[in-house]
């Protein structure tokens, strides 16, 4: 049995249209497992987070993209000078008073960090804004963010021991550093 023309050429352009489609595909997939590496690369520790909580990669990959862009709107300035001395000199206070006071210094450790955040033009209205704002340029703060907030609830609740409180101040202090040492701004 032979083929006539048209039915050659039919089986010709179904032929090149599979490839192309097979094509389109890989590319496709290719470019998604950059994004996905370059988000990986970007956010660190924080894109593990993003994913656990979504559950989803797809829908992580996308909140790291809105946070991103959300960070890049604010008109995040660098400290003074002066201001950086003032904030300083208010965290070592607040150091100081852990000894006396680990309770109280770390609730202070959260408004001081609060403070200094609003200060560079953060959006400081939610401790989760502040965590996921962290994780555009400072990914590892966020996580000590994280793990600090997560003690100063314990600690509104009157379960936290002493050493939990010391890695809040820790973490905190990590945080405090970073922010208060930035002097570029993620614009």
């Amino acid at each position: 049995m032979e083929l006539e023309n048209w039915q050659m050429i039919a089986i010709a352009a179904g032929a090149a249209a599979l490839v192309l489609i097979i094509a389109v595909a890989m590319i496709m997939r290719s470019s998604r497992k950059r994004k996905s590496q370059r988000l990986q690369k970007e956010f660190g520790t924080e894109y593990s987070t993003a994913v656990a909580t979504n559950g989803n990669r797809k829908v992580a990959e996308r909140e790291l993209e809105v946070r991103k862009q959300r960070v890049e709107s604010y008109k995040l300035r660098e400290l003074t000078d002066d201001e950086v001395l003032r904030f300083a000199n208010r965290w070592k206070l607040v150091q100081a008073e852990f000894v006396a006071e680990p309770v109280a210094a770390v609730a202070r450790a959260d408004e001081l960090l609060v403070s200094v955040m609003g200060a560079r033009g953060y959006d400081v209205s939610t401790d989760e804004r502040r965590a996921a704002d962290l994780s555009i340029g400072h990914p590892v703060d966020a996580a000590a963010y994280r793990e600090a907030r997560a003690v100063a609830a314990q600690n509104a609740r009157g379960n936290a021991t002493t050493e939990d409180l010391r890695r809040a101040m820790l973490a905190y202090g990590q945080v405090m550093d970073d922010m208060l040492a930035a002097r570029t701004s993620v614009n």
